[in-house]
Parts: C-alpha cells; sequence; structure tokens
C-alpha cells in the first residue's frame, strides 16, 4: 500500500524548510480582545505562575489530549515569552490538535483559508527559530505517528512509505530517531539530486551542531547561503529571505565559540541581506551591551523595535539598556508597552517598580511589586528582593502624613 502523500507541504510541515511569517500578537496586542484559553490542571504541587508547569501538562497530554497541551503551552508562552520550548511546544500541539491541518498540508493549501492556517503555522515555528535555532525539537519525534493515526494506517507503513520515497525523507527519520551519522548520510544522498540545496545544507548544519562539530556546521550553513543565492524567484521566499536566517545561525554559532567580533559581522551580513531582519539588529545590541558599548547597543535596539514591534522580549531588552543609561523615563515607556502587549509576563512588572522606586515614585512602586510577586514564580529568585523593597514602602507609606 502506498500513502498519498503532498510531499512539497507535508515536507515543510515536517520541518525540512523553513517558511517564516510575521510574529503572531500575544496579549492586548492588535484589534480587538484576544480570547484566553482556559488554564489546564497542573499537579497540586505545582506552581500556576511557573511555566515550567505548563511545559509538563503540554508535553504529558500531546499525544492523548492534544488540545489541553496546546492550551498548557499557550500559557506557558504568555508566562515566559522568551521560552523557545513554549513556543514550539505550541506549534506542535497547534498541529496534533486538529486533524484538518495534517490534511490540508498532505492535500497542500490549494485556497485562502489553507494558506492563511499554514502563515499561522509558521509564523509559531519562526518565533521557536528566533529565539534559539539550536534548540532540540524533541517532540517531532511523536509526528510520525500521528500522522499515520490521521490517515488511519500504520506508524511502520507511514514510515516505510517515506523513507522509499527520498533520501531526504530517508535522513529526516532517521534525525527523528537520534541517528545522527545515519541522518547525515542520508541528507548527503540527497544532495546529489536535489533541484533546490540551500534547505539540505542548513539541516545538515543543525545536525553538526547537535553532534558539537561547529566546523562542519558553519561549513553547511555557507554551503546554504550560497546555494539560497542562486534562487531569484521572490515568491518562493516568505517574509525573512533564507539567507539572512543562515547567516544568524552562524552568528549563533561563532557566540557559541565566543567570537563576538566575527559574531557581529555575521549579524550584519545578515541585515545586507534583509534590512528588516531585526533579530540581526537584537544580537548586535546584545553584544554592544555586552562589551559595555551602550552607544550602538541602544541604537541597534531602537533599530530592532522599529522592525519588531510584537517581540516583548526585545522591547524588554531595549528597556534595560535605557535604565543602564539612565534615561529612566525612555526605559518606563518601554515596559508599559510591554506589560500593555503581554500583561501575564511578571518581569516587566518588577522591573517598572524598581524604575519608580528609582524616582521616588513608592506608591507606584508598591502597586508593581505587588503584581510582580502576585504573578511571578515562586522560584523566582528576585522575589526576595521585591517582598523586601514592598515591606520597606508599606512602612513609609504608614508614616508619611495623611495616612490611615
Amino acid at each position: 500500500m502506498r500513502v498519498a502523500v503532498h510531499s512539497r507541504s507535508f515536507t515543510a510541515l515536517l520541518g525540512l524548510t523553513v517558511s517564516l511569517a510575521a510574529l503572531p500578537a500575544l496579549g492586548a496586542q492588535g484589534k480587538g480582545k484576544v480570547t484566553e484559553p482556559k488554564r489546564p490542571k497542573v499537579e497540586a504541587d505545582m506552581d500556576t505562575n511557573d511555566a515550567q508547569a505548563y511545559l509538563l501538562v503540554g508535553a504529558h497530554q500531546i499525544d492523548d489530549r492534544p488540545a489541553v497541551a496546546r492550551d498548557a503551552y499557550w500559557w506557558a508562552v504568555r508566562l515566559d515569552p522568551g521560552s523557545a520550548q513554549a513556543w514550539y511546544g505550541l506549534y506542535m500541539a497547534t498541529i496534533f490538535a486538529d486533524d484538518g491541518l495534517v490534511r490540508m498540508q498532505i492535500r497542500g493549501a490549494d485556497n485562502a483559508r489553507d494558506r492563511a492556517e499554514e502563515r499561522r503555522l509558521d509564523s509559531l515555528d519562526l518565533r521557536v527559530e528566533l529565539l534559539n535555532p539550536f534548540m532540540r525539537r524533541n517532540l517531532e519525534s511523536r509526528l510520525v505517528a500521528h500522522i499515520a493515526s490521521v490517515l488511519r494506517v500504520s506508524p511502520q507503513l507511514l514510515t516505510d512509505d517515506l523513507q522509499r520515497r527520498s533520501d531526504v525523507w530517508f535522513g529526516r527519520i532517521s534525525l527523528w530517531d537520534g541517528n545522527l551519522p545515519l541522518a547525515l548520510d542520508g541528507f548527503a544522498r540527497a544532495l546529489r539530486t536535489a533541484k533546490q540545496k540551500a534547505g539540505i545544507h542548513a539541516t545538515r548544519g543543525l545536525i553538526f551542531q547537535q553532534m558539537g562539530n561547529v566546523d562542519s556546521s558553519m561549513a553547511s550553513f555557507k554551503l546554504a547561503v550560497t546555494e539560497a543565492r542562486k534562487i531569484e524567484d521572490t515568491a518562493l521566499v516568505r517574509f525573512y529571505q533564507p539567507k539572512a536566517r543562515y547567516l544568524y545561525q552562524m552568528g549563533w554559532l561563532l557566540e557559541s565559540l565566543e567570537k563576538p567580533a566575527e559574531a557581529k559581522e555575521m549579524y550584519g551580513q545578515a541585515l545586507v541581506e534583509d534590512l528588516s531582519f531585526y533579530p540581526a539588529h537584537q544580537r548586535i545590541a546584545l553584544l554592544a551591551l555586552a562589551a559595555g558599548d551602550t552607544t550602538t547597543a541602544l541604537a541597534e535596539f531602537d533599530l530592532a523595535v522599529q522592525a519588531g514591534p510584537q517581540d516583548v522580549v526585545l522591547r524588554l531588552q531595549y528597556a534595560y539598556a535605557l535604565a543602564a543609561t539612565r534615561k529612566l523615563a525612555e526605559a518606563s515607556q518601554q515596559v508599559q508597552l510591554v506589560i500593555n502587549q503581554e500583561p501575564w509576563y511578571a518581569d516587566p512588572y518588577l522591573m517598572l517598580a524598581r524604575l519608580y522606586d528609582a524616582t521616588d515614585m513608592g506608591d507606584l512602586a508598591l502597586v508593581n511589586y505587588r503584581t510582580f510577586l502576585d504573578r511571578s514564580p515562586n522560584t523566582d529568585l528576585q522575589r526576595a528582593f521585591a517582598t523586601e523593597r514592598l515591606a520597606a514602602l508599606s512602612a513609609t507609606a504608614a508614616k508619611s502624613p495623611g495616612a490611615p
């Protein structure tokens, strides 16, 4: 029996190529109200303010109760929007919870509604890549079994059919099985006949990085850039140029090797390829901040938030840089924007409290210290400081004239 699979879109679903889209809005962003799913139950001894609690729920429920897993990952993202694992879980659980998405990928996105759904998935995948391009995608090993259940065929039948279909599939399934050398062999064979080689080279780069072979990883990404430059049809490119993404990944590799100057150069090359690729500005800003170059850091953060205004983690980083240079009013404005966009994120409340505290606005500092303590997990090491300041400010307020 041969399983009918629409090869191009099915390949995209399984991550052989990463198509990109605009980041999704969370919290109070955009027009209208966001419908918040009910928080799934966590274990009695777990903290409902801790994103990790919802990550565990998601991991445990994704196979049998994927809709519950999707809601759990959604809340993990809300509590910790900087967690690549939370975004990745949301991406995978969104697929698992909707058989229609799988069928759409099998038959291909052949209408406007399907294409919109495909872009929605791509936006989640993009966020994972930007937060951590080398994160281990541990849930993909479960995907073949899920798709087989949707198609009502045995997982082994689907696996055998896909592996016979092409060397690319052989490499991908070997990767999911954790056999990295066999996966490299499969993708190497695929390069001999593939018309578009950039994505395969990039996948090999990711595998080499997992194996700890950074030199080979860099070499593979360089080949990916070279191959991507051969593609002139911009209709194949969504939002960000693939070359910019590959150069961004190379910058991360160089940072891991503690080569900040070379990493900065690589991020600069990414911006040459695509001026709208704001994560490159963000990484340059962070490198500059680490080097004590606040002028460059602030300039790069400003460019980044203009290009990526919905990224609350980026905006909070910008606020920290502004506060470090005593631009307290500007920092407060940025933090308030973060809170407006993502009200369940605890860290901004602490920063806003400290900014008010530093400018003798004790009443506003009190409100934000309380909110931080209400919304932060019990394991947060900053809670002790917030508790101490809350007590001190409360005592001062009680002694002030007019206090009850």
